[in-house]
C-alpha cells in the first residue's frame, strides 16, 4: 500500500500499520545490531545518569604489564568508584633496588607525578642494608619529588612510619568530574590517610609496623600477614587502589591476630623496649588493645535511657 497514508486509518488500523513498519525496519538493520544499539544506549543513559564507570580490571594477584610505557591513571582519578594511593612508602629497601634501569619503578614513580601521589623512603635499620643514600641516580633522575625520612627507631616500632606521613601535606583530589558533571571544591590540606598508603618492605618487622599504623604492605619476603608478596613492582598505581588488584576495602590498624590496636600505646611500648636495649619484636600485651566493644556501665545507662522512653 505505497498510497497508503497513517492519517487516513482507523485507530486500531493505524496501530497495525505502523507495527509493519517496525517489522520491517527491523529486518532490514538486523535484530542483533538493533539490541546491541538499544544496549548502547541504556549503558551511556545509566553513566550519564549515576557517574559510573567499570574497574579497569577484574580483582586478580598475579598479573604483568604488556609493556613498559609508562600508564597514566589521570582518567581515573576523576572517577571515584576508587581510591588512588595518596602516598607510597618504600620502608627499609636496599639501594640496589634504586637502580636507575629498574623501568617498572620509574614508571611507577611518573604515575606518582601524574597524580600528585607522594613519595616516602625510609632507609633501613633493621639489617643495615642500604643507607638512604639521596645521591643515588633514580633519586636525581626521579620524576617525583622523592621525600627521604631519617630513622628514629626500629620495626616493628611504627613510629618513623607515623612520622613520615604526619610531615606530609597533600591537596586531596576533589570528588566528581566524571560523565561531564561539575567537581565540587576541593577540601583543605591535610596529611595523607594511612588507609590509602601504601608500603614497600622486605622483613617481617616492617610488615608488622605497617599494619600497627593501619596501611597497605607490599612485601618482598614470604610472611602471613602482608597483603601481597611480590618479586618486582610490576604493576600500575590503579593496581594498589581501594578497590584494585590486591585487595577491595580499606584497612585497619590491627596486630598479628587482627585486633585493633592503638598506634599511640603502640610507640610508646616499643620505644620503652629500645631504650632497654631489646630491639626484637616483643609480643604487644593485650591489655593495650584497643577495645571497641561497651563496658557494662555503658550498656546500663544506654538500658535505663530507653526505659526512661517507654
Amino acid at each position: 500500500h505505497t498510497s497508503l497514508h497513517p492519517s487516513s486509518l482507523s485507530d486500531g488500523d493505524r496501530w497495525c500499520y505502523c507495527k509493519a513498519q517496525m517489522i520491517q525496519r527491523l529486518e532490514s538493520i538486523g535484530i542483533m545490531a538493533f539490541c546491541e544499539m538499544l544496549l548502547s544506549l541504556l549503558l551511556m543513559s545509566g553513566q550519564a545518569a549515576f557517574g559510573f564507570a567499570p574497574l579497569a580490571r577484574p580483582v586478580e594477584h598475579h598479573f604483568k604489564k604488556t609493556s613498559n610505557v609508562a600508564h597514566s591513571s589521570s582518567a581515573l582519578s576523576m572517577v571515584r568508584n576508587i581510591d588512588l594511593p595518596e602516598c607510597l612508602v618504600f620502608y627499609g629497601m636496599p639501594d640496589s633496588f634504586f637502580d636507575i634501569e629498574n623501568k617498572d619503578l620509574f614508571s611507577l614513580l611518573q604515575e606518582c607525578r601524574d597524580t600528585d601521589t607522594q613519595v616516602v623512603v625510609i632507609p633501613d635499620t633493621e639489617t643495615g642494608n642500604g643507607n638512604g643514600n639521596n645521591k643515588l641516580p633514580l633519586f636525581e633522575k626521579s620524576p617525583v619529588c622523592i621525600i627521604l625520612h631519617e630513622p628514629k627507631s626500629c620495626a616493628p616500632n611504627p613510629q618513623d612510619l607515623y612520622e613520615a606521613l604526619n610531615s606530609i601535606t597533600i591537596q586531596p583530589r576533589p570528588f566528581g568530574g566524571s560523565a561531564g558533571f561539575g567537581a565540587k571544591d576541593a577540601d583543605p590540606e591535610r596529611v595523607p590517610l594511612a588507609a590509602r598508603t601504601v608500603v614497600f618492605c622486605q622483613s617481617l618487622n616492617q610488615t608488622r609496623a605497617s599494619r600497627y599504623c593501619g596501611m597497605r604492605v607490599m612485601c618482598f619476603q614470604d610472611n602471613d600477614f602482608a597483603d601481597a608478596i611480590i618479586d618486582e613492582v610490576d604493576f600500575y598505581l590503579e593496581d594498589i587502589a581501594t578497590p584494585g588488584s590486591f585487595w577491595l576495602n580499606p584497612p585497619n590498624p590491627q596486630d598479628d591476630e587482627g585486633n585493633k590496636v592503638d598506634i599511640f600505646d603502640l610507640i610508646e611500648f616499643y620505644n620503652k623496649q629500645e631504650e632497654q636495649g631489646d630491639n626484637s619484636h616483643v609480643e604487644f600485651p593485650s591489655s593495650h588493645i584497643a577495645n571497641d566493644d561497651m563496658s557494662d556501665e555503658e550498656l546500663q545507662r544506654i538500658l535505663a535511657d530507653l526505659d526512661s522512653m517507654q
